[in-house]
C-alpha cells in the first residue's frame, strides 16, 4: 500500500528591522516560510501565529506570498481577504493555498511554497521588558491530507533576546 501524505517543511525567522541588538521599542519582523515536500496536497491550509508576549502587533504589516509566487498585503480585518489580525486572540491568521478565501484555507500542492510576514514592536519603556528576556514565537499550520483527510499540523519557532536599557 502506498501512503501519500503532505509534508510541510516550515521555518520561522525574526529580524530586528533597524538592526543591532533587540531593545525596547524595536520593530521585529517575523517571517514564516514553508514548502510541501510530501507526496500529497495539504488541504484546508490555515496558519496561526500568536503575537509573542512583551510585544505589540504593528497594524497593517501582514504580507502574504502565495503558492503562485505573488506577494500581497492583507488587511487587519477579518472576512475581506486571506489574512487578518485576530485581536481577541492576539494572533495573525492566514489562509493559504490554491482556492483559499476569506473564510477557508486552500491547498498547498506538492512542491509549492508560501510565506507570511508581519511586524511587532518590543514593548517599553512602560511596561519595561527586562534585560535578557527571551521572546519566543511559534507559528502553527493546520491542514489535512488531500487524499485521506487526515488532520495534520506543522510548527516553527523563532527566538530573540532583548537587551534592557543601560541606566548608568
Amino acid at each position: 500500500t502506498d501512503l501519500y501524505a503532505p509534508r510541510i517543511d516550515q521555518t520561522k525567522t525574526v529580524t530586528d528591522v533597524n538592526g543591532g541588538k533587540v531593545e525596547q521599542g524595536d520593530v521585529l519582523r517575523y517571517t514564516v516560510t514553508g514548502t510541501n515536500n510530501g507526496q500529497d496536497g495539504a488541504a484546508g491550509f490555515v496558519l496561526r501565529d500568536p503575537v509573542p508576549t512583551d510585544t505589540t502587533y504593528v497594524p497593517g504589516s501582514i504580507k502574504l506570498t502565495q503558492v503562485t509566487g505573488s506577494t500581497s498585503p492583507a488587511t487587519d480585518a477579518s472576512g475581506d481577504d486571506l489574512a487578518e489580525y485576530d485581536a481577541p486572540n492576539n494572533r495573525v491568521v492566514a489562509r493559504l493555498g490554491t482556492g483559499a478565501g476569506a473564510t477557508a484555507g486552500g491547498t498547498i500542492a506538492v512542491g509549492k511554497s508560501y510565506a507570511l510576514t508581519f511586524d511587532v514592536t518590543v514593548n517599553g519603556p512602560t511596561p519595561v521588558v527586562p534585560d535578557g528576556t527571551t521572546i519566543t514565537n511559534t507559528a502553527t499550520a493546520s491542514f489535512s491530507s488531500a487524499s485521506l483527510g487526515t488532520a495534520l499540523t506543522a510548527q516553527s519557532t523563532a527566538t530573540t533576546d532583548v537587551v534592557g536599557p543601560d541606566l548608568k
